[in-house]
């Protein structure tokens, strides 16, 4: 979060399905008579947690190793060697 042209700015990575980047986002929070910087964190905050990006479930699917398909197949004929 900063303060340009006497507004606060907010800015925060969004996981796009099928893309390998996450989508950086910014948003205007307010302008600084209006708002105070905490105000504006907060603001930022709950913004954040209605789109669902903070939430356990986000994390864990952006975390979360990806399987490949030469990982299934590598798997799939190492059992198949064994029967």
């Amino acid at each position: 979060m900063f303060l340009r042209n006497n507004r606060w700015i907010g800015r925060y990575y969004v996981d796009v399905p099928g893309e390998f980047k996450r989508q950086r986002r910014a948003v205007v929070l307010g302008l600084k008579p209006e708002l105070t910087k905490p105000e504006a964190k907060l603001k930022l905050l709950t913004l954040i947690t209605t789109e669902g990006v903070n939430t356990p479930e986000d994390l864990e699917r952006s975390v979360r190793p990806l399987k490949t398909f030469n990982d299934v197949a590598d798997a799939w004929e190492s059992s198949a060697c064994r029967s």
